[in-house]
C-alpha cells in the first residue's frame, strides 16, 4: 500500500467514524492546552514568588537574643556590636539596622486599631523594602537628632485623614508607657503579595520611627535586642550568619553559651 492509498484509507476511516474522530481530536486539544496552561502558570508563579523574595530580601538574616538562656545585662547587644559587624563584614553586608518593636494603638474611623511601632535606621528600607509613595524614608539626620518622625502605610493615611498627602500631619500612638505624637514624613504602599499576607486575614500594621527616638521614648538606652540585615546575593548566607553570631558571642565573652540566635529568611 503506497502513501496515497494510506492517506485515502485514513480519511475514509475518519469520515465514517465522525464522533470518534471528534472526541479524539478534542482529547488531543485539551491535553495539549492543559500542558501549556500548567507550564504558563508555573512560570508565572515562579516569577511572582521570585519578586516576593526580592522585595522581602533574598539574603535577609536576623541576630537576636536567645532569651531561653537567661541572658544578663552584660549580654545585651549594643550599637558597638552593629558597628563591629558592619566593619568586619563590610563585603558581605548590603544593609544593616537595629530594630526595636513594641505594640500600640491608634484611633482610626472612631475605633482603636492595633499597630506596631518599629524603631529602625536609615538603611532599613533596603532590608524590608517598602515603596515610598509620598514624602521620604528615614534619613541619617533623623537618626542623629532622634527626631520623632514616622512613616505610615497608605491605608492608614486614608483612614486617618481621608487622603494620601499627609506629610506634616501628626499621629498619636498610645503605648503602654505613654502617648507618642509623631510627625508624618513619608507614606509607603503596604505589601499585599503572595507570601507577605499568606493566610493572614488582618496583617500587622507598622509605624516606622528612628531607632534613636525609640530608644529615648521607651527608655531602652544603648541596648539592641535585634539586628536585621540584608546580605549580598553572592554570599554563603548560613556561613556568614554563623560567623557573625560567633563574633557577637566573643565580644560579650559568651562563646559557646548560645546567648544569641541567628535566623535566615
Amino acid at each position: 500500500m503506497n502513501m496515497l492509498e494510506s492517506a485515502r484509507v485514513a480519511i475514509s476511516a475518519i469520515w465514517s467514524n465522525k464522533m470518534r474522530s471528534i472526541l479524539t481530536m478534542l482529547g488531543i486539544i485539551i491535553g495539549i492546552s492543559s500542558v501549556i496552561t500548567v507550564f504558563t502558570l508555573g512560570k508565572g508563579g515562579r516569577t511572582a514568588i521570585g519578586q516576593e523574595f526580592e522585595s522581602f530580601g533574598v539574603a535577609r538574616v536576623f541576630i537576636g537574643m536567645n532569651w531561653s538562656e537567661n541572658p544578663q545585662s552584660g549580654d545585651i547587644m549594643n550599637h558597638s556590636d552593629i558597628d563591629a559587624l558592619a566593619r568586619t563584614f563590610s563585603d558581605e553586608i548590603y544593609a544593616i539596622s537595629p530594630r526595636y518593636t513594641t505594640s500600640g494603638e491608634i484611633s482610626m474611623n472612631r475605633k482603636n486599631e492595633n499597630v506596631y511601632v518599629s524603631g529602625v535606621n536609615e538603611q532599613y528600607n533596603r532590608i524590608e523594602k517598602n515603596e515610598i509613595i509620598k514624602g521620604r524614608y528615614l534619613i541619617e539626620s533623623d537618626i542623629n537628632a532622634a527626631r520623632e518622625v514616622a512613616l505610615i502605610d497608605s491605608s492608614m493615611a486614608m483612614e486617618l485623614f481621608g487622603r494620601l498627602d499627609v506629610l506634616g500631619e501628626r499621629i498619636t500612638v498610645r503605648t503602654r508607657n505613654r502617648n507618642i505624637s509623631l510627625l508624618v514624613v513619608g507614606v509607603f504602599e503596604e505589601k499585599k503579595g503572595l507570601i507577605s499576607n499568606l493566610g493572614i486575614d488582618d496583617p500587622p500594621r507598622y509605624v516606622y520611627i528612628p531607632i534613636s527616638a525609640a530608644e529615648r521614648i521607651f527608655g531602652i538606652g544603648d541596648r539592641i535586642y535585634g539586628i536585621d540585615m540584608n546580605l549580598q546575593q553572592d554570599v554563603d548566607v548560613q556561613s556568614v550568619l554563623d560567623r557573625m553570631t560567633s563574633m557577637v558571642e566573643r565580644r560579650h565573652r559568651n562563646s559557646g553559651e548560645e546567648k544569641y540566635r541567628g535566623y535566615s529568611a
